[in-house]
C-alpha cells in the first residue's frame, strides 16, 4: 500500500487518514495514473464523493455527497 514504482510514480492502492483517525480516501493507481475506484471521505467517516478512472481519465459514474451522506449529484463518464 502506498509504494511508487520505480519511476517514482504512485502505484497500487494509496490510503490516507484523517487526524481523528477516519479514512480520508483511497485510491488505486497504475504507473502513476489513477486507474479503478477512488473515494474520498468527510472527517466524520461519511462518503464523500465516488469515482471510477481508467488510464488517468474519469470513467462510469461520479457520486457526490453531502455532509450528512445523501446523495446530491450522479454524473456519468463515457
Amino acid at each position: 500500500m502506498n509504494q511508487y514504482n520505480e519511476n517514482r510514480e504512485k502505484h497500487g492502492p494509496w490510503e490516507k487518514y484523517h487526524s481523528n483517525g477516519n479514512l480520508m480516501y483511497k485510491e488505486n493507481w497504475d504507473n502513476g495514473k489513477a486507474h479503478g475506484l477512488y473515494e474520498r471521505y468527510y472527517s466524520n467517516g461519511n462518503l464523500w464523493f465516488k469515482a471510477c478512472y481508467s488510464n488517468g481519465k474519469n470513467d462510469g459514474i461520479l457520486k457526490l455527497y453531502n455532509f450528512n451522506g445523501e446523495l446530491i449529484l450522479k454524473r456519468y463518464f463515457l
